[in-house]
């Protein structure tokens, strides 16, 4: 998108603060859809780790035995709390315990109100008994992007859980889809 100098002379100020303004617009969505795409593929072998498997997989080698940080659970309380005890007791590579917080879940807009319930409601969903939900005391922060909708090349089921530690320097998360155990690794 360019504009010759001309057109920027005989332009008005505010048509060219609006070119300029949806200018800048194109090129965010172009850089969101951009990074959001490692999210949407990283189960591909186009996002390889330095393990040489996929960045979202069940077979990552390791020197305490063959590790997932991908999981396969829909996104419900049973699922998520499930992924935060993943985080907990998560391993690094010389078997040791390196526990880490869960701080950000992103959701496509599809999984906004279920992220919501699990993150914003006083009470739990999964209980009819108005039994307190204790999924919303831990801190947990949830984002939903258009860009991970399957309307950009993503899914309107996955969602991707990223631990405090992670988003301070090199990530752990649980990547999940649709069945039971998520399990996850440090990724450097």
């Amino acid at each position: 998108m360019a504009i010759s100098s001309r057109a920027q002379r005989e332009m008005d100020a505010a048509t060219l603060a609006d070119y300029y303004r949806s200018f800048a617009a194109a090129g965010a969505r172009r850089f969101n859809k951009s990074c959001f795409a490692v999210l949407n593929n990283n189960t591909s072998a186009s996002y390889l780790k330095g393990d040489g498997v996929a960045w979202a997989s069940t077979s990552h080698p390791s020197n305490v035995g063959v590790q997932s940080n991908l999981g396969s659970s829909a996104l419900d309380n049973a699922a998520f709390e499930a992924a935060v005890k993943a985080l907990r007791e998560m391993l690094g590579p010389d078997g040791q315990l390196t526990p880490h917080d869960a701080a950000l879940l992103y959701v496509p807009p599809a999984l906004d109100g279920t992220a919501y319930q699990i993150l914003g409601s006083e009470f739990s969903a999964a209980d009819d008994r108005r039994a307190i939900n204790i999924s919303r005391t831990r801190g947990v922060e949830y984002s939903a992007s258009p860009y991970l909708s399957a309307a950009y090349g993503g899914s309107d089921t996955m969602w991707h859980l990223f631990s405090a530690q992670a988003l301070q320097a090199g990530i752990a998360r649980v990547n999940v889809f649709d069945a039971p155990s998520p399990r996850l690794e440090k990724i450097e």
